[in-house]
């Protein structure tokens, strides 16, 4: 009896730390987002727990106010929105232990216009930290990048074409000093 009395009481010790632990990264994960989310959106976003007393008995749900109107749920938003709130929960994520690179293969595909720029604009913040790679076709997001490198055909075949737009966005400033 008192080696099931201490059995219980390990396990007990043991699910208490468990739920602190994922407790302490939820709230990190949820300060993350919450910044992530003010950044792109007019507004405020938060995650919340169904059973915060318990979070392994409920789900987590996102919950937005955006420009000053109603609390919106994501199950109401636009397809782009949704994808775009999927990837600030992504970063939000990952912000919790960050990585030095990141590649995107076209995660702007489902993002118009105005979604692609706040993305673009996302990663541009996200880049002072951390590298990214970002395929995509959209001239929204590339034209915010720090350089590019595309494939082109030839005769002779393929050939890579890199151009650093910062240089080039430098060598502007100084044709325009020296003209001014």
């Amino acid at each position: 009896a008192n080696e099931k009395q201490a059995i219980l009481v390990m396990i007990q010790e043991i699910e208490g730390k468990k739920i602190a632990t994922f407790m302490e990264t939820f709230h990190q994960v949820n300060d993350n987002f919450e910044k992530l989310f003010s950044q792109i959106f007019k507004g405020s976003g938060s995650l919340y727990l169904e059973d915060d007393k318990n979070p392994f008995n409920g789900g987590l749900a996102i919950k937005l106010q955006l420009d000053r109107k109603e609390v919106k749920y994501l199950e109401l938003m636009s397809g782009g929105e949704k994808s775009l709130i999927a990837l600030v929960f992504l970063f939000a994520i990952q912000s919790y232990n960050p990585s030095s690179i990141y590649i995107l293969d076209e995660a702007d595909a489902a993002l118009d216009q105005e979604n692609s720029k706040k993305l673009a604009d996302l990663v541009k913040v996200l880049s002072q930290n951390s590298q990214f790679l970002v395929v995509t076709h959209n001239k929204d997001f590339y034209s915010s990048a720090d350089s590019m490198v595309g494939v082109s055909m030839t005769q002779q075949g393929s050939q890579v074409v890199e151009v650093n737009l910062l240089e080039d966005e430098k060598k502007q400033g100084r044709a325009v000093a020296a003209t001014a």
